[in-house]
């Protein structure tokens, strides 16, 4: 299979763990869960897997601090499952496109967090997974500046970990 059927694929694959995620909600999430269960197992090696949860953990804490200042409101006063699990298949996605994005210069990287990013919130907000108390534009605003540096620092730290990997082998 050619690098690029590979990417879209994975790409479709993501989509529809978010979509899952997203209009699902609550009522999919065990799933949700098996679908992602599954992908994961098709992982090389027990060292990738370490370094979804490596990147997940920030991930979730940065959304929990927008939750706690109020950034963002959910049907829970936690985080709900189906975002933790959201969490999960974008570290799985982002590791998939790393050697792609890492290949572009940082600027590229900040831009496609700076868009991405929010724009999955916004369509997760679209579709009423999410509200945003501080007002749409003032959440999207923030959400690019933070996803402007998180993209980039992602990909690093997964270049990173794959160079160390690739060291021990």
């Amino acid at each position: 299979m050619t690098r690029a059927k590979r990417i879209l694929l994975q790409s479709l694959w993501f989509d529809t763990l978010w979509f899952v995620a997203v209009v699902g909600r609550d009522h999919v999430q065990g799933l949700l869960a098996l679908m992602l269960v599954l992908t994961l197992l098709q992982e090389r090696g027990s060292e990738t897997r370490q370094s979804y949860l490596l990147l997940f953990i920030p991930g979730v804490m940065i959304d929990l601090m927008l939750l706690q200042l109020n950034f963002y409101q959910f049907s829970t006063a936690f985080l709900p499952p189906w975002l933790l699990l959201l969490w999960l298949a974008f570290t799985w996605y982002l590791h998939k496109l790393a050697p792609l994005l890492h290949k572009q210069h940082l600027a590229i990287q900040a831009l496609i967090g700076a868009i991405g990013g929010p724009l999955s919130y916004w369509a997760g907000f679209v579709l009423g997974a999410v509200a945003f108390p501080q007002g749409l534009a003032v959440t999207m605003l923030l959400l690019a500046l933070i996803w402007s540096l998180l993209l980039p620092l992602m990909l690093a730290i997964f270049c990173r970990l794959e160079q160390r990997e690739l060291h021990h082998v």
